[in-house]
């Protein structure tokens, strides 16, 4: 299955355009029940007072900058939203119980799925060598002038790839035989090529099997301060399904630009060569070449209702308590997005909790 798209991106006025241009910023709509504390740290969740189930709408606060922390307390309830990485940091500050007992920290909720299992899209360059052409390109200077003078020109657009091109393994794959597929369907792709007129571009895993797995640096030096560790380079491949995976997509990538569409044109193939690199070193090279695509999700993941893994319920609550409720990338569930995040936590996730929220206020 191929399919093609002309990739979207949230540009305004020629730049990049943020959730927060569009909502916080003093030219948006003023929002009297908004109010914004900056260079602040939230540093805990703590409950509003001892229970059978734990009412957690207690923040402790810090200013960035060095002060006396305070605690604030929500009539109603907390929302997290401070992202994959920034809300299992804030929860693990208040649990897992084993480490932080073992600084002598007490601990508020023992919830040891937090920050396991960080799932991201795999990426590795590649491109095709072409014949020259006659083509004029905007140098710097000019594209820059284009730009300050009225938002025009070639600094307007996305970096990357204009194009995106998805792929899915053949269901009769030798690679499914020896692994249950897993992508979300038989509609979903496996694998993203991102199309560049230039001729290079990036190979992107969309159903990868491995996890990475999360640390908190507090484990050091209990100071909540202390940003998380990751540990990410030997978990980024380590399941074998995800290197055979890029073989495959690599073997792939190469008979497209093979075809009779690009006669004339592509003279040879960059990046990590199936055909020319024997099984262990294309292995090396992809290991070598892989880098994120800033895609992460599933640190704080949604199980169901009953279960007793994962960290919230399909309401977005976390579990066991009441009163906290997180709403970002971090709550997606155990299987990829075969897509980039932004659209589905804006367009799914974010609008689903704005129902659970009326409904329960």
């Amino acid at each position: 299955m191929h399919s093609t798209l002309w990739a979207q991106s949230t540009i305004g006025n020629g730049e990049r355009y943020s959730s927060a241009k569009g909502y916080l910023t003093p030219t948006a709509q003023p929002k009297p029940n908004l109010s914004i504390v900056l260079n602040t740290y939230i540093t805990r969740v703590l409950p509003v007072k001892p229970g059978r189930k734990l009412d957690i709408r207690t923040i402790e606060i810090a200013p960035r900058y060095g002060g006396a922390r305070r605690t604030l307390t929500a009539s109603k309830e907390l929302i997290v939203s401070t992202g994959v990485i920034g809300s299992p940091q804030i929860l693990l500050n208040s649990g897992n119980k084993a480490e932080l007992t073992a600084l002598g920290i007490p601990s508020v909720q023992d919830s040891p799925d937090v920050g396991q299992g960080i799932m991201e899209h795999v990426s590795l360059i590649t491109g095709v060598t072409t014949v020259p052409l006659n083509t004029t390109i905007i140098n710097e200077e000019t594209a820059l002038a284009m730009w300050k003078q009225n938002r025009t020109g070639p600094l307007t657009v996305r970096l990357t790839g204009h194009q995106l091109l998805w792929y899915r393994l053949p269901a009769k794959s030798p690679l499914f035989k020896e692994y249950k597929d897993p992508s979300s369907g038989t509609g979903s792709p496996h694998i993203e090529w991102s199309l560049d007129t230039t001729g290079s571009g990036s190979l992107v895993l969309l159903a990868p099997y491995s996890r990475k797995v999360y640390f908190l640096a507090i484990r050091q030096s209990g100071n909540s301060f202390d940003k998380p560790r990751i540990y990410y380079i030997n978990n980024l491949l380590s399941h074998p399904y995800d290197i055979a995976a890029h073989k495959e997509a690599l073997r792939s990538l190469k008979r497209y630009y093979s075809g009779p569409a690009w006669d004339g044109f592509v003279t040879g193939f960059k990046g990590p060569d199936p055909d020319a690199l024997s099984n262990e070193v294309l292995e090396k090279a992809i290991r070598d070449g892989a880098f994120t695509s800033l895609h992460p999700v599933g640190s704080a993941q949604m199980s169901p209702r009953n279960s007793k893994r994962g960290v919230v319920d399909p309401d977005l609550r976390v579990k066991g308590l009441s009163g906290l409720r997180i709403v970002d990338a971090s709550v997606f569930p155990a299987t990829m997005p075969a897509g980039h995040t932004q659209a589905p936590v804006y367009d799914i996730l974010a609008e689903r909790a704005v129902d659970f929220i009326r409904e329960s206020w």
